[in-house]
């Protein structure tokens, strides 16, 4: 077994055993061994701390050791590291965005981006942040349903109208059988406030979801009494739904259980509690225009119609308020709510968060054309050759891979479309420039209206997969299988990520590996259900050469199962093996282009310092439970231990903490 943390010493919470979040002061003047354990040792010389840590035991910590120990976690926070610090950046930048935007004098296009920031600035700073007739109307639409299937409708109303999701969720997706088209898929409902794991879990998590919609009521004039029992009845008829949800396959995106296709005359066979065709006309949708549509959970639809009847049709009314006074808790005015946050005198750093968080979209674009430069999108453009050619011949070296099938691989990693710096597809809006309003509950409606009315569009187009689900300033990256296309956002192009005054080599250690990464989510345990024009097809491979990449699957699970933090709390390596599959196939990919022991050393540097994160012993475990990643010192070792070139370069040798036998070494390709 792999032992880090403690017994890692400088892994990724031993140093907040030693140096929690607030730091931790030594006072011996005379030089003293502060840490020690078969990885390595901590000094103290005065006010000088020096670290003996070697490359052979503890690579994350060889290099992270003294950027850990010098870190605090602020009070607020769970982590401290690399991400926090660019996060932090980036948010700095983004403020001086808003301000050089809403500080101008100049007369912006009707529809920008500019003038659509300086806008919502101007409506915030006002004041003007809610009006009651918006609730009372739509309690009294609420009120007004007659029977449960005219609650279903206001329901698809509250949805289509107000962005307000109570039950029944419906969304617009590229058709991951045929992604010429769009589809519309009828999600699982999740109870508010919570998830169905949580829910199926603890009870901790019912008691909160109880207290939470007893709060709800009681700040809309629901006596107590009443407003507990109610909310005890609500919480039994979740606990009914969530025992009967299929929680696996959602979790391991097992698409075969997910995607269920049924035309609107089976869907009615199944909710005959609701009049299927009116409610997907008050979600705004045209029933002619569906041939089939997708159910993630029929089961879960089952148990739900079950308990949307007559009888229960007072307790989902009052469900749907409190989903309403939920989604717009924010501008609830004091009538509706116990909460006494409102927006009247806030300070600028307020105003300027709530245009970051409403203008997303906006600013990202602003942020690209400022700081992703024509010499940026060279070096990606030169990055991108290279990792191609790597890439490709990984593929065709991978012998355990038939002709055939090598022959696949690569037609589906030549038609992957790489996509750098954030969403070129911008037109001045003048119909979104409309939504904003006299107050900000209104524009906050209207927007979720515009947003509506252009999902269901999409519904008579073909998907443009060059519009980013992400905005240009999130520090982070993706794949999208039906797209079969990489997003490497400008937000995750700084340092340590990535330099221009950086050697070539620490680049393609940091972004070139997330860029790897996100290229072998393409042939990871789920996207290589996803053929070459991004369909879920798991038959476009043959069953031998599926059988041949499960064993790697098996290998690469077994693998990050020995590694354990804490001395007790081990990795998951099922839960993680599409993540830790990348990291491999991203380390790999990057090496084959490396050919001298100095640049090895860049990219082993440049990797391990993107992973650089201090944790909090109990957000540790949160993340153990419940995080598709690996942690970031696994991320490190656990990767770099796979490889020869990292053994060749450091001199790594049996009974190192690094070493492991060659031939239990796991390798992607």
């Amino acid at each position: 077994m792999k032992k880090l943390g403690l017994k890692g010493l400088l892994g990724i919470v031993a140093l907040g055993t030693f140096i929690t979040g607030c730091g931790v002061t030594v006072e011996q003047p005379e030089t003293e061994v502060v840490s020690e354990n078969e990885i390595g040792k901590v000094y103290l010389a005065g006010d000088e701390v020096e670290f003996d840590i070697r490359p052979q035991d503890d690579f994350y910590g060889y290099v992270n050791a003294e950027d850990l120990w010098n870190m605090e976690i602020a009070y607020d926070a769970s982590t401290a590291g690399t991400f926090d610090k660019v996060y932090e950046q980036v948010d700095e930048e983004l403020r001086e965005i808003v301000k050089e935007v809403v500080s101008s004098d100049e007369e912006y296009e009707p529809g920008s981006d500019e003038q659509f920031i300086r806008d919502y600035y101007n409506l915030v700073k006002s004041g003007n942040y809610t009006d009651k007739k918006i609730f009372d109307n739509a309690f009294s639409m609420i009120d007004g349903a007659s029977d449960i299937k005219e609650l279903a409708n206001v329901y698809g109303t509250l949805a289509s109208d107000y962005g307000c999701d109570v039950l029944l969720p419906f969304s617009v997706d590229v058709d991951a059988l045929n992604t010429s088209r769009y589809t519309l898929c009828l999600a699982n409902s999740k109870p508010l406030g919570s998830d169905l794991k949580s829910l199926y879990e603890s009870d901790g998590a019912v008691n909160n979801f109880r207290e939470n919609l007893t709060d709800k009521m009681t700040g809309y004039g629901v006596e107590r009494d009443t407003a507990e029992d109610m909310s005890d009845s609500i919480a039994y008829i979740w606990i009914d739904i969530v025992c009967n949800s299929d929680l696996d396959s959602e979790r391991k995106m097992d698409m075969d259980k997910m995607l269920n296709k049924y035309t609107i005359s089976e869907l009615q066979d199944l909710l005959t509690n609701v009049d299927v065709e009116a409610y997907l006309k008050a979600n705004g949708v045209n029933p002619g225009t569906i041939d089939y549509l997708y159910v993630q959970d029929p089961v879960q639809l089952e148990v739900i119609n079950n308990a949307f009847t007559e009888e229960n049709l007072n307790l989902w009314k009052e469900y749907a308020k409190c989903s309403f006074v939920s989604t717009y808790a924010r501008f609830a005015p004091d009538e509706y709510t116990n909460d006494d946050s409102s927006f009247e005198d806030i300070d600028e750093d307020a105003i300027i968060d709530e245009v970051l968080n409403f203008c997303d979209g906006n600013i990202g674009n602003l942020y690209m054309d400022k700081y992703y430069t024509e010499e940026m999108d060279e070096y990606m453009q030169r990055m991108k050759a290279d990792l191609t050619d790597s890439y490709i011949q990984m593929i065709n070296d991978a012998d355990w891979l038939s002709p055939e099938g090598r022959a696949l691989m690569v037609q589906k990693f030549e038609n992957i479309e790489f996509h750098f710096g954030g969403d070129e597809n911008r037109e001045p809006d003048i119909e979104h420039a409309k939504v904003i309003s006299g107050t900000l509950l209104e524009t906050q409606i209207n927007n979720e209206r515009y947003i509506n009315k252009k999902l269901i569009g999409f519904l008579s187009e073909t998907p443009d997969f060059s519009i980013w689900s992400m905005s240009a300033h999130t520090v982070n990256a993706y794949y999208d299988p039906n797209a079969n296309s990489i997003y490497i956002t400008t937000g995750i192009m700084n340092d340590p990520f990535f330099s221009l005054d950086a050697d070539y080599y620490t680049n393609l250690g940091a972004l070139g590996v997330v860029i790897c990464h996100e290229l072998s989510h393409a042939f990871d345990s789920n996207g290589i259900e996803y053929d070459a024009n991004g369909m879920y097809n798991p038959g476009w491979i043959s069953d031998a050469d599926r059988e041949a990449f499960q064993e790697i699957v098996d290998a690469v699970d077994a693998h990050y199962d020995e590694y354990a933090l804490l001395e007790v709390y081990h990795v998951d390596g099922e839960q993680t093996v599409a993540e830790n599959l990348a990291d491999i196939g991203g380390m790999e990919c990057v090496l084959n282009i490396a050919d001298s022991k100095e640049e090895y050393e860049h990219v082993f540097t440049g990797y391990a310092k993107v992973w650089c994160t201090l944790y909090q012993n109990k957000d540790l475990i949160h993340y153990l439970e419940d995080d598709v990643h690996s942690p970031d010192i696994v991320r490190v070792n656990a990767v770099l231990s796979c490889f020869q070139e990292f053994y060749d370069t450091y001199d790594v040798k049996e009974g190192d903490g690094m070493y492991i036998a060659p031939e239990d070494r796991v390798v992607r390709w």
